[in-house]
């Protein structure tokens, strides 16, 4: 099930406050003088927890992955649901990128090895 279509349910930080935070913390560094490094390193660690959150409200938003009985890949492949819903490691370019996710739902006729790099949903 996806909640794409909805603001409701979704959980963590938000990217607005978030912006609206480094907004803040730039127009105190101008008033402050601080030095340009100082500026730059607390920039950075801002919009790397804000790319953390963008994809935590993604996956949030991608719901359980449950897409009906059947559903027929790009490729033509039928897969089935799986009985259960599977616990995988979430793999990111962005470790620790949030707490853990729940079990999804996989297809069963293909093995974890077989999926491709990049799934467009």
């Amino acid at each position: 099930m996806s909640m794409a279509d909805t603001h409701d349910g979704i959980k963590g930080t938000s990217l607005v406050v978030l912006a609206e935070q480094l907004e803040a913390s730039i127009r105190e560094a101008a008033r402050g003088g601080k030095p340009l490094y100082e500026v730059e390193k607390d920039t950075f660690a801002r919009l790397l927890a804000m790319g953390h959150a963008a994809v935590e409200q993604l996956l949030i938003l991608q719901g359980d992955g449950d897409l009906g009985e059947s559903v027929v890949t790009t490729e033509g492949r039928q897969l089935e649901r799986s009985e259960e819903p599977v616990e995988r490691p979430l793999r990111t370019v962005t470790p620790n990128c949030g707490p853990g996710l729940p079990a999804r739902h996989a297809g069963r006729s293909r093995q974890f090895s077989e999926l491709p790099a990049t799934i467009t949903i």
